[in-house]
């Protein structure tokens, strides 16, 4: 009984020892206003970097003639740096750091309540699902559908890989987490390999098109697509901040969960749900974007604990910027080729999970 209490006491975060190595809010708080800065200034910077001649000033008294009351001149900015600036780079730095912000989340909220450090979207096969269909758009229908087309195509094939999983997952009334990913791997496995169907029965142009789509980019990103993903992404954020004491239950076990009075099924669905939403949504505007979802929540919780009242704001904060700075470099590491910001975020993410790998194991190992 002493155990479930002093268990009960640090999932609900309101007595005994703190979940966090970093304990109090203090540091968190601290942390959580620096990248704060840290986001603005890279969304600032990032928007006055590229190849053309738009640089930091102009974009800079771009920004401030848009989004303040102030005016200041713009005679000697021409309208096509205006174009570029605001039209074009603006949203698709908006978007990448909306992006960054939901996976990152899904990340943390997905390894929590399947109480898997390797799980992100990929595992539940939304990802994969989204390919499919964004593919199976942009090879068979062409240009014809624009990007709202492949948004579309998309969003439904990750709908229908979850509604798919799901279907597997769910036996006698009840979520089971180990069927939901080994289905998720398996669906995932399948749906690759209808995509590499579709990718080689299109033409080389469409071909070069679908295989760039597959590794995730903004080049099309524009400000409905900002209007539409922001939205969703806060909501869901703000939500799974909510449940925090409960996904920190949820981390704990089943067990723990229900003797707190936790009706884990419904918060699990719930859950999962709103991550493939969100997933679904961002896929289907930049792509598959692989580690970000994997690697940001072991980072975040090396910094400030366990305690997902803490983790989600930061990881959120921590995947627009990383995802942002990711996108920089895809754009501009080999002008005037745009690399796929899949291939960034792969070269980056993969040695760092493997340089995390040991210090994850030995904290998972104490707990």
């Amino acid at each position: 009984m002493a155990t479930n209490s002093h268990t009960s006491a640090r999932v609900t975060g309101r007595t005994g020892p703190s979940t966090s190595p970093k304990g109090g809010t203090a540091i968190p708080l601290l942390i959580a206003v620096l990248l704060l800065a840290a986001l603005l200034t890279s969304i600032v910077l990032a928007v006055g970097l590229g190849p053309s001649s738009a640089g930091p000033n102009e974009a800079i008294r771009i920004l401030i003639n848009r989004l303040t009351p102030w005016s200041p001149s713009m005679e000697e900015i021409s309208p096509g740096t205006r174009t570029i600036v605001w039209q074009l780079r603006t949203p698709r730095v908006l978007l990448g750091a909306i992006t960054g912000a939901g996976l990152a989340t899904v990340g943390v909220v997905i390894q929590a309540i399947l109480r898997n450090p390797i799980a992100d979207p990929y595992i539940i096969g939304v990802s994969s699902g989204a390919a499919l269909g964004a593919v199976s758009v942009i090879v068979l229908a062409g240009g014809a559908l624009g990007s709202f087309g492949t948004a579309i195509g998309a969003f439904a094939g990750a709908c229908i890989a979850f509604a798919t999983v799901f279907i597997f997952a769910w036996r006698g009334g009840l979520l089971n987490p180990l069927r939901l990913v080994l289905a998720g791997v398996a669906i995932a496995a399948m749906l690759s390999s209808f995509t590499t169907f579709v990718v080689l029965y299109g033409g080389d142009d469409r071909i070069r098109g679908a295989l760039h789509w597959t590794m995730g980019s903004f080049t099309a990103a524009r400000w409905q697509h900002v209007a539409i993903s922001t939205p969703i992404v806060l909501v869901a954020l703000g939500w799974f901040m909510l449940q925090g004491r409960t996904l920190n239950a949820l981390a704990y076990g089943e067990e723990t969960a229900i003797t707190l009075g936790i009706r884990v099924n419904r918060i699990r669905l719930l859950a999962i749900i709103l991550c493939a939403l969100v997933t679904g949504v961002l896929v289907s505007m930049s792509g598959p974007i692989g580690f970000v979802a994997l690697i940001l929540p072991h980072i975040t919780r090396l910094i400030v604990g366990g305690d997902h009242r803490k983790v989600l704001p930061i990881a959120a904060i921590t995947g627009a910027c990383f995802v942002i700075w990711a996108d920089v470099v895809a754009r501009m590491l080999i002008p005037p080729t745009e690399l796929p910001i899949g291939v960034i975020t792969a070269a980056i993410g993969a040695p760092i999970f493997l340089i995390l790998l040991p210090a994850r194991t030995q904290l998972g190992n104490t707990q």
